[in-house]
C-alpha cells in the first residue's frame, strides 16, 4: 500500500492501472494482446516494456488520486448513472 496526497492506493488498485497502461503500451507497440509483448525485452522510450509500464501507470494513478481530492475539495460527484458508464465502459476495454 502507498499513500499518495494523503489517501490511501492498494496494491490492487495500482495493479488496475498497470492493467490498464498494458493494454495501452501492447496497442503502442503494434501487437495484438498484452501477451504478444515481451515485457522484459520489448523496449518503448529505451526503457523496458514493464518498466515503462510501471511508471505510467503509477503516475496516472497519482494524477487520478489528486484529481479526486481536488474534486472532493470542490463539492464535485460522481452519480450512479455515470459509475455505471465508467464500469462498463472498462468492460468492454478490459474484457472483464
Amino acid at each position: 500500500m502507498i499513500n499518495v496526497n494523503g489517501e490511501k492506493v492498494t496494491g490492487g488498485e495500482y495493479r488496475f492501472y498497470l492493467g490498464a497502461m498494458k493494454q495501452l503500451i501492447a496497442a503502442e507497440l503494434s501487437k495484438e494482446s498484452v501477451d504478444d509483448v515481451d515485457w522484459e525485452n520489448d523496449e518503448l522510450e529505451g526503457k523496458k516494456a514493464i518498466d515503462v509500464a510501471k511508471e505510467r501507470a503509477y503516475d496516472d494513478l497519482v494524477n487520478c488520486v489528486v484529481a479526486s481530492a481536488e474534486a472532493k475539495k470542490r463539492g464535485l460527484v460522481v452519480s450512479s448513472d455515470e459509475k455505471t458508464a465508467v464500469w462498463l465502459n472498462c468492460e468492454l476495454w478490459f474484457h472483464l
